[in-house]
């Protein structure tokens, strides 16, 4: 786990900007994440669906009839060359008497079969920096910023490995890859197996700055997360970088959460602090559905003026906050 990463806060003009360019899903909040991850690289052994080319196909279903091999109209060299193939892919018992295995009458019945391979992947998990709480995957699509590893930086292999062991349900819910089914980490060294490069886990620590809203598609809820450019404070709405089951609240709790009174009261005096204004606590704030409603005595609406057009409280702490426009009466 690792230390805080301090909380950039984009100007109101910039809040505006993005709720306009969200207009569509009609979010009545932003919920902003600084999130840490973990881009962990590794191998793992993966079921992959092969078809069975039509020439190989005719040749199980000779096996399958219990045709002689030497009464099969095949050069002999071919024949060999076929069923050392078929023996490699498990089509075929490997004691030369061209039975089918299981996984060959699979084959034979749907023209294709699913066989093992190794391949390195990488995962991404979402680093809350609280140590009570362990890294959980989050399907981000994109690239983050690299960022030198913080003080107390790790990754647990059994972290992977124990997703790697989940249901497809569980999978399929989490946007894990459901093809995924074991990770192959570093051979121990009593095994005698000799060194592999690609069982080294690499883990590279990335940051990003992400706006969150609320999917309200009535056949699956979810949580979208748009990437944030921070030199320029551009959001990349093309596509959601990361997406989050609704009813999932292991993944960042706080998104979604209603801020409390007090939380929007401090977000009130933060923003009137910044701008010189002393009289924050004669205000009166109540939240609403869509914005936070300030209710200002005449001095201090008239001193905003300009300012009341395009004004966002930002309420809460830690690496999440919750943005929402401000309406400024007069009261």
């Amino acid at each position: 786990m690792t230390a805080g990463v301090p909380f950039p806060i984009p100007p109101d003009r910039v809040l505006s900007s993005w709720r306009r360019a969200l207009t569509a899903f009609q979010p009545r909040r932003l919920w902003l994440g600084q999130l840490l991850l973990h881009r962990v690289e590794a191998l793992v052994r993966i079921a992959r669906r092969h078809e069975v080319e039509p020439v190989r196909l005719a040749l199980l279903r000779q096996l399958a009839e219990a045709t002689p091999l030497d009464q099969l109209r095949v050069d002999r060299d071919m024949l060999a060359r076929w069923l050392h193939e078929l023996s490699a892919d498990g089509l075929i018992e490997p004691d030369g008497e061209g039975r089918l295995t299981e996984r060959g009458r699979q084959a034979l019945d749907s023209g294709a079969y699913t066989a093992s391979v190794e391949e390195r992947r990488v995962f991404t998990f979402l680093d809350e920096g609280d140590p009570s709480r362990p890294l959980l995957f989050a399907p981000f699509h994109g690239r983050a910023v690299a960022l030198a590893p913080p003080p107390g930086w790790r990754f647990d292999a059994a972290t992977l490995e124990e997703c790697a062991r989940r249901s497809k349900e569980w999978k399929t819910r989490h946007g894990f890859p459901t093809d995924v089914e074991a990770v192959l980490g570093p051979a121990a060294p009593d095994t005698g197996a000799a060194p592999d490069w690609r069982r080294v886990i690499l883990d590279r620590p990335e940051q990003l700055l992400m706006i969150f809203i609320r999917s309200d598609d009535a056949a699956q809820r979810r949580r979208l997360g748009f990437a944030v450019r921070a030199d320029d404070w551009v959001l990349q709405t093309d596509a959601p970088a990361l997406s989050l089951d609704e009813d999932d609240r292991e993944a960042l709790p706080a998104l979604g959460a209603e801020p409390s009174p007090e939380a929007w009261r401090e977000a009130w005096r933060v923003w009137c602090q910044r701008r010189g204004l002393s009289d924050a606590d004669a205000c009166r704030i109540e939240a609403l559905a869509d914005r936070v409603r300030v209710v200002a005595p005449r001095g201090l609406a008239s001193t905003l003026g300009g300012d009341r057009n395009e004004a966002w409280l930002l309420a809460g702490a830690g690496r999440t906050r919750v943005a929402a426009p401000m309406e400024i009466v007069e009261g």
